[in-house]
């Protein structure tokens, strides 16, 4: 097997582990969103009410930056996966010994 037929083998395999980390990561943070943004205080009091709020725009932020970290992810994602597929169509295997003097 050729080193670039192995190279691009690694970068595909490496591509899909990706796309299933990215997959859960994202049911994952799903998962989390509804348990931590919602909190509910834990009394009637002022206090109990501003920590809930406190953890619940914790939990936004953290949402707004897995959002991103998902968008970025994706990218980098869809770029090897691009670069694997535009490199097997520009660069065709190496033609084997036996046939490059028949011509």
């Amino acid at each position: 097997m050729s080193q670039e037929t192995t190279q691009h083998a690694v970068l595909a395999v490496a591509a899909a582990n990706l796309a299933g980390l990215g997959l859960s990561m994202t049911a994952h943070n799903a998962a989390a969103a509804m348990p931590t943004t919602g909190l509910l205080p834990a009394a009637a009091d002022e206090v109990s009410t501003l920590i809930a709020a406190q953890f619940a725009a914790h939990a936004q932020m953290y949402q707004e930056a897995t959002a991103q970290a998902s968008a970025l992810h994706r990218a980098v994602v869809g770029k090897l996966t691009s670069l694997i597929g535009s490199d097997a169509t520009t660069n065709p295997p190496a033609r084997s010994q036996s046939t490059k003097g028949a011509v």
